[in-house]
């Protein structure tokens, strides 16, 4: 009996160690049409489920748990993040959002659906750091409908708290009159893992920065972009790695690399690879042109 028992019980799944990822001058695609600048990005690849090798095949398989990283969000791709993603995921009841800069203020603008009817609103918002490492939008001036200011929506008990409900706050949660969006709850798969350590408003869009916030830690002035995967197994078109040495490259010598995961494919055929004698990879991508590269 005591054979049998433990016969049964299914050996433990081999440990894999994570694939090391770096970025430099990257301007990743999160949509077809909206893309943020990775200056400079340095990670592990984590699969979504313990013990499943990492697909780059897939982008929900896997995210990226942050060492360090650098990345400029534009107006117009934050609004797609909230339009898109936070909102959808968290069931906050905001469409529409506009998004614009002015200082280091974030101006938004959208519709806010209270009592089955949309309300249009406009807020003025202060991006912070929390001490948890989240984002804060904090809203120090409101208007709903062009009218009622924020004083008077609090005092009929109509405050942010009460118009902007989240039923995830893994993605997005109400503090008073804040909107916090945690590192995970940021962008659509891949995900990112990690902690916020500075945000700011620049002309080109809000810059966030996560992990390491040392000067020295974003000095690589490298001419050329390029993704690396070291180490690990990954799994890419129909070969697997075991021990990843793969080098993304644009087959371009360009200032910036237009690169989306969820359609690296098409940008791999669109180019050629190269065989190292260390047993890797260089592929030399083309660059991803939103819908139509996806296609081809």
């Amino acid at each position: 009996m005591a054979l049998s028992l433990a016969a049964s019980v299914p050996a433990a799944a081999p440990h894999r160690a994570a694939p090391h990822i770096s970025m430099r001058h990257i301007r990743l695609f999160q949509f077809d049409d909206a893309s943020s600048q990775i200056d400079d990005l340095e990670g592990t690849l984590v699969a979504a489920k313990p013990g499943k090798i990492i697909d780059l095949n897939d982008v929900n398989s896997y995210g990226i748990q942050i060492t360090k990283c650098r990345v400029v969000v534009p107006a117009a791709t934050m609004a797609a993040l909230i339009n898109r993603h936070v909102v959808p995921a968290s069931g906050a009841g905001i469409t529409d959002a506009r998004i614009s800069f002015a200082g280091n203020t974030i101006l938004i603008k959208g519709k806010l659906h209270k009592i089955g009817l949309p309300l249009g609103f406009t807020a003025v918002s202060v991006p912070e750091v929390t001490p948890r490492g989240d984002l804060r939008l904090r809203i120090i001036r409101m208007k709903a409908a062009g009218v009622f200011s924020k004083g008077f929506l609090d005092r009929i008990g109509l405050g942010t708290a009460a118009l902007i409900k989240s039923h995830d706050p893994n993605v997005l949660r109400i503090d008073g009159d804040s909107l916090i969006i945690p590192v995970s709850g940021m962008f659509p798969a891949p995900q990112l893992y990690g902690k916020l350590t500075a945000v700011h408003v620049a002309d080109n869009g809000i810059v966030v920065t996560m992990g390491r916030n040392d000067a020295s830690a974003y000095s690589d002035k490298a001419s050329r972009p390029y993704i690396t995967v070291m180490g690990g197994a990954i799994r890419f078109a129909h070969i697997i790695m075991p021990d990843a040495n793969l080098k993304i490259v644009p087959v371009a010598r360009e200032a910036e690399f237009r690169f989306s995961p969820a359609h690296y494919y098409a940008q791999m055929t669109g180019g050629y690879s190269r065989a190292t004698e260390d047993y890797g990879l260089i592929g030399y991508f083309a660059d991803y042109h939103g819908p139509r590269s996806a296609r081809h």
